[in-house]
């Protein structure tokens, strides 16, 4: 689960950079492999720091 869906940047001017850190949490009982990451623009680029989230977490 993901709080929110949706981030706006506002404007961000070229060569600009913004971060914004996401908390998923797992509340299921097996644990979670996360294997892609979609965005709606190729400007933006996503970092993992873990790509498997244990159950309850």
């Amino acid at each position: 689960m993901v709080p929110n869906e949706r981030v706006d940047f506002g404007i961000v001017h070229q060569g600009g950079r913004q971060r914004q850190y996401f908390e998923v949490i797992n509340p299921g009982a097996a644990p979670v492999d996360i294997r892609q990451v979609e965005t709606t623009c190729d400007c933006l680029e996503v970092a993992l720091t873990n790509s498997r989230i244990d159950s309850g977490g």
